[in-house]
């Protein structure tokens, strides 16, 4: 069964979604298979599914849920992308539509990136996204206020 959904500040898509019991499931096709349909969820495969149809990127260099390994503990990033040389370029966490995205968010990814040290850095929440550039170069960091294709990355 297809549901289409219209809350974000994002195009509209159609997903494949399913009910068990008390709990609504969504088909996440980066993971080929369901998840449970939170609100973070929902954001994430509104955001990948945009970030595929809208901004060209590859859906096989997408990757939900990616671990990693952080000061003797493992994480896990929302989605992590790749460009096709398979270094890592894009961190993006997401946050529910009814939370706030603060400062410490932006430490949470910042944490992430210590790790795997992109380019890019996105957070959002479906309503609001925020993408920041990072020049390791000079240093330094700006937000932007677009997201960027996937060739321009």
């Amino acid at each position: 069964r297809s549901v289409k959904m219209l809350e974000f500040n994002l195009p509209s898509y159609t997903f494949h979604i399913k009910k068990e019991k008390e709990n609504v499931y969504i088909f996440d096709k980066y993971r080929s298979k369901y998840v449970r349909a939170t609100p973070e969820e929902m954001v994430r495969q509104h955001f990948c599914e945009y970030l595929v149809q809208e901004k060209h990127f590859p859906k096989t260099l997408l990757f939900n849920e990616c671990m990693l390994h952080l000061n003797n503990t493992v994480k896990r990033c929302d989605t992590v992308v790749y460009n096709t040389a398979k270094e890592p370029v894009m961190i993006i966490e997401y946050k529910a539509p009814s939370v706030n995205i603060t400062q410490a968010v932006f430490e949470q990814i910042m944490r992430y990136n210590s790790t795997l040290c992109v380019r890019y850095l996105l957070v959002s929440n479906g309503k609001r996204h925020f993408c920041c550039r990072l020049d390791y170069e000079k240093l330094s960091y700006e937000f932007i206020d677009y997201i960027p294709a996937f060739p321009d990355l």
